[in-house]
């Protein structure tokens, strides 16, 4: 988790006459999983449609600057932490909930992060997390910017299609350099105007693309079976829970883990 990536990104997004925000219904299909939760629950990142899915709720993200920024107006605590190695005792939290939480850690990473979670888990506790997985089938840039001509992606839909399908370009990796982004979308979308006034995006959020230019960070959109063989023992079968109204939601399902 690069230390300004995440904090230049809310900082663009907030700055946009139509502020990004993440979807309610996939908000709603996350609280759904912890709506019984009575206990604390941990929020990994400070997703702001989560941060009121329990009434005893504590955020922890590595970025300081981006944990001031968005401290005063939270309504839940927030607290600086890497995933890694969390700020929190052993069987402390009841929950565990995240939006694309896991995007930053390579395939061999997931597994350190995963146990983390799990250590500070009580048994029975579960985590709920949307994961931006590659499909079965890898796109090309070809298909996505078909899809872009038909109209069928939203920008930030769009930015990760391209993002997964760039890594395929690039010799069938689940994991791209961020960086690298902004020149394959320069090259097959030179005109910015005319993207707008095809697909119907707001300028300003399509030049938040330039964002990516300076980030050090990676994302990587594991497979199923990546996924899986990154569970640690510590968790019991795991639940692929689709948002059924989300043009994606089989895609980037919601993982749901229960803790032995």
């Amino acid at each position: 988790m690069a230390e300004d990536h995440w904090r230049r990104m809310f900082r663009a997004w907030s700055t946009l006459a139509r502020p990004v925000t993440v979807s309610d219904d996939v908000i709603a299909a996350i609280k759904a999983e912890v709506s019984a939760v009575t206990g604390r629950i941990m929020l990994l990142g400070v997703t702001r449609g989560l941060m009121s899915a329990g009434s005893n709720l504590v955020a922890v993200d590595r970025n300081a600057g981006l944990v001031r920024d968005l401290s005063h107006a939270a309504v839940a605590p927030i607290v600086v932490g890497d995933w890694r190695s969390l700020p929190f005792p052993d069987a402390s939290f009841d929950a565990c909930i995240g939006d694309g939480s896991l995007i930053s850690f390579d395939p061999d990473q997931l597994a350190g992060v995963l146990g983390e979670v799990a250590r500070c888990l009580k048994p029975g506790g579960k985590l709920a997390c949307r994961v931006f997985m590659s499909p079965d089938a890898p796109e090309t840039l070809a298909d996505v910017e078909r899809a872009v001509t038909e109209r069928r992606l939203t920008f930030q839909q769009f930015k990760f299609k391209f993002a997964m399908a760039t890594g395929m370009e690039l010799g069938n990796s689940t994991t791209v350099a961020v960086a690298s982004i902004p020149t394959w979308f320069d090259a097959a979308f030179p005109d910015r105007d005319r993207l707008a006034a095809l697909t119907g995006w707001d300028r300003a959020e399509i030049d938040t693309i330039d964002v990516y230019r300076s980030s050090p960070s990676r994302y990587t959109f594991p497979t199923r079976s990546q996924l899986l063989a990154a569970l640690p023992s510590a968790f019991a079968a795991s639940r692929f829970v689709a948002v059924p109204t989300h043009p994606f939601g089989h895609e980037w399902p919601v993982v749901v883990l229960a803790r032995i």
